[in-house]
């Protein structure tokens, strides 16, 4: 864990390069030994206009930072103006002259992001470059005055002269100083009286203290490790820590007749009540059994998500659009026993079958709200997790991408863009990867047809166990997206693994090198046949296979995931579940030292199989 005092600087310098900040460096000016350009830079920019940028010019100076905005690169650098500094210090009671080069150089990089962003490209909600202290700024769109549209940063300070473009990026000038906030989530919503009952609530139920993590001070990033394919291999560059909350005002709770956070403790308990058909008789409220608990639980997510990025970020649209998933979904496990909340795009959360959801606040200065290791977005209404919910949002097909259910993926980042690390021992919270495995997370490019684009493979003697979600009580078949691709002697070559769900094995071994047109699976391209695959989905389903969903593919091609012998679906069973907060495991273990790739994993109730369709 890590405390404030101790959150380190972790700048981008040029493209590559990244350098954290220690006392040593301190002194040097930075990216005074990177090329400079003989044309208009970012700082060449700022000094031909000394009535708007002079005070951020000498701030600039003492930090050491004249360098580094003269360097090559491609950055976004939202500059203060005079006035914000004078805002800044007034404020702050400071002055420029009181502030350290450290503080400075803390504040300054704050205002820098290391990719170009013209002010066409942003976007509502948390821009997708972090910046220079690896924090994600947001944006938002303003009330229209005089005829123009105002760009908020941070909700706070508008942009007043946008896309100032230079040689090395683009000058956006902000009238406000964007400060870095110091504070845990609990305290970020303690500085508003809109929040009093929840932030009750999370403080004596003890789950503000489980929201305090913000980066491994002891990992290192393994460089140059050798995979499956060769040496060149590196690890993820941070292992740091990231929260949501879903919160309601004080005003939303009054709507249902929760006036006090006494109001809320009656109302849990009638809530356990009737999901559990028993009474909460658990009076220790830090108890992850109490009803108060378990409410507060359900609104917090093991990942930083702002509102852009809960759904689509991880459905690239070239790998669904045009497969015909009109409508994404993402399940996501909550602090509440990892049971699962339902987003869909626009942000519906929970959505019932009468077309009723829990939607996020209109109110854009009480959504991404972000503090150091986490952010909030206040609801407009209360969300309770009940049989409502159970019986109607998550009783059905539910289809979760397994990377959805690694959160260190999304919090470091990884999950949304196009990089591939292998992952160390130790970094998953709800993965065991063995001793003798290699795990590596892949995203994906325009040749894949993996599910929202990336995937996870392991290879050597692999043995994985992955902690899976909690469903509703019933009985489900359980399903695993699987890849078959024959390497042959290459270092792609898939082997044979045995497959377990719950410490059970599922079946005999599979040889993950034999496509799907291979005997013992039998698949047949639906085309091929005279009733365009009716008859083959069968045979397959009694051989424990079906093909994959119609809903994603490989837009390179043009190829439809249903149509890839390459993607299946591998039935591991039919199981019932009684326990609603029962925790479950998948697990896959080499029988051969080769590759094996993991995608999405399947819950689907059993009445439901045979009216499923092919989404």
């Amino acid at each position: 864990m890590k405390s404030k005092q101790l959150l380190r600087l972790l700048p981008i310098l040029g493209l590559l390069a990244l350098i954290p900040l220690n006392q040593s460096c301190l002194s040097d000016d930075i990216g005074q030994n990177f090329y400079t350009f003989t044309g208009e830079n970012i700082l060449t920019y700022l000094q031909k206009d000394t009535a708007r940028y002079s005070e951020l010019l000498k701030a600039l100076d003492k930090a050491g930072m004249n360098g580094l905005l003269s360097s090559y690169g491609t950055y976004t650098f939202f500059a203060p103006t005079n006035e914000a500094f004078r805002k800044y210090y007034v404020k702050d009671t400071t002055s420029l002259e009181q502030l350290t080069r450290a503080q400075l150089r803390n504040i300054l990089f704050y205002h820098l992001v290391p990719v170009k962003y013209m002010v066409a490209e942003f976007a509502e909600g948390g821009l997708p470059t972090a910046n220079m202290k690896n924090r994600y700024l947001n944006i938002t769109f303003a009330n229209y005055q005089s005829g123009n549209q105002v760009i908020d940063v941070n909700g706070t300070s508008p942009i007043v002269l946008a896309d100032q473009d230079t040689h090395n990026g683009v000058v956006h000038a902000v009238g406000q100083v964007l400060e870095p906030s110091d504070k845990y989530l609990d305290e970020l919503l303690a500085d508003t009286t809109l929040y009093s009952i929840f932030v009750t609530a999370l403080r004596k139920t003890g789950m503000s203290d489980s929201l305090r993590m913000v980066e491994r001070e002891n990992y290192v990033q393994g460089l140059n490790l050798t995979g499956y394919n060769g040496p060149g291999w590196k690890n993820p560059p941070s292992l740091q820590y990231g929260y949501t909350a879903f919160v309601e005002s004080d005003s939303v709770f009054a709507l249902a007749g929760i006036h006090t956070y006494e109001d809320l403790v009656a109302r849990c308990k009638e809530k356990y009540l009737e999901l559990y058909e028993e009474p909460d008789t658990t009076t220790n409220v830090t108890s992850r059994k109490n009803s108060l608990n378990q409410f507060v639980s359900y609104h917090l997510l093991e990942i930083l998500s702002y509102s852009k990025d809960l759904v689509d970020k991880f459905y690239k649209s070239r790998h669904t659009t045009d497969f015909g998933e009109i409508q994404h979904k993402e399940y996501i496990p909550t602090m509440r026993n990892r049971s699962l909340i339902e987003v869909k795009t626009g942000n519906l959360i929970n959505q019932h079958s009468d077309g009723t959801y829990i939607g996020l606040s209109n109110d854009l200065r009480r959504i991404n709200q972000s503090c150091m290791n986490g952010v909030y977005h206040e609801i407009n209404k209360v969300l309770w997790y009940d049989k409502k919910v159970e019986d109607d949002v998550l009783y059905k097909r539910v289809r979760i991408d397994i990377n959805s259910l690694i959160p260190e993926f999304t919090n470091n980042p990884m999950r949304g863009i196009f990089v591939s690390y292998m992952i160390p021992q130790g970094y998953m919270k709800y993965v065991n990867i063995g001793d003798k495995s290699n795990l590596y997370f892949k995203s994906g490019n325009l040749d894949w047809d993996c599910y929202q684009g990336d995937a996870v493979t392991a290879n050597n003697w692999f043995d994985i166990k992955i902690q899976l979600p909690p469903m509703p009580p019933g009985t489900y078949e359980v399903r695993f997206g699987i890849t078959l691709y024959d390497g042959g002697t290459s270092n792609l070559a898939q082997g044979v693994a045995q497959l377990y769900f719950d410490k059970n094995p599922v079946g005999i071994p599979i040889d993950f090198s034999k496509t799907a047109d291979k005997a013992v699976v039998g698949w047949i391209k639906d085309d091929q046949t005279e009733d365009d695959g009716y008859l083959n989905d069968k045979a397959m389903r009694n051989r424990g296979y079906m093909k994959a969903p119609d809903v994603y593919g490989q837009p390179s091609g043009g190829l439809n995931a249903r149509d890839d012998k390459g993607q299946v679906r591998r039935i591991l069973g039919t199981f019932n579940y009684e326990d609603r907060d029962a925790a479950h495991e998948f697990r896959a273990k080499a029988i051969e030292a080769k590759l094996f790739g993991m995608d999405y994993i399947e819950f689907i109730p059993k009445g439901f199989i045979e009216n499923e369709d092919r989404h």
